[in-house]
């Protein structure tokens, strides 16, 4: 047996045992110290079947692998979100909302011609900042939206990229400090 068919049989034995911990752990959370022990020894042997048929069976390690790698992979994107999302959320928070002069508030409205710039509605209209940061009111992330499109800004549904779009689209140089 030569050493790198030794890393594949020690990869797969190391991610079940890291698995097991990790359930074992989140179980103890969960359930009555009197069964805790129970409950580990069949994780135990679960991992060690697992560890068996991942050294004996070339084909059963590679979907096993497979399985674990996209499981993992999953998990990261999950932790990824979950991290960003609370960034985002913390700046937000961070960032007092600083008021919009009344001069800037009527370039945007001229700008939108008084109209929602996502869907041309004339009532209800509230100004949003595209990037979400209350206190950026530069010109370039402002855009009139009524009251149901802002709300779906807010949560996302109308994402920035498009927010972004319109504000470009109706870009001129003396309301903004870019060239169309």
């Amino acid at each position: 047996m030569s050493d790198s068919d030794n890393k594949v049989q020690i990869i797969p034995l190391a991610t079940g045992i890291l698995v097991v911990i990790l359930i074992g752990y989140i179980i103890s959370l969960l359930v009555p110290s009197e069964y805790l022990i129970l409950i580990f020894v069949v994780l135990a042997i679960v991992a060690g079947i697992i560890a068996y048929f991942s050294i004996k069976n070339p084909e059963f390690r590679a979907r096993a692998s497979t399985f674990l790698g996209e499981l993992i992979e999953g998990i990261s994107k999950i932790g990824a979100n979950l991290l960003k999302n609370m960034e985002e959320r913390q700046r937000k928070e961070n960032k007092s909302r600083l008021p919009i002069s009344k001069e800037l508030k009527n370039k945007v409205y001229d700008i939108a011609a008084g109209k929602c710039q996502e869907g041309g509605k004339k009532g209800n209209l509230i100004i949003h900042h595209i990037d979400g940061d209350p206190s950026n009111n530069r010109i370039t992330n402002l855009v009139l939206l009524c009251g149901n499109h802002h709300d779906d800004a807010d949560k996302g549904v109308i994402p920035k990229w498009r927010l972004k779009s319109i504000r470009e689209r109706q870009a001129t140089p003396d309301h903004t400090s870019y060239v169309k």
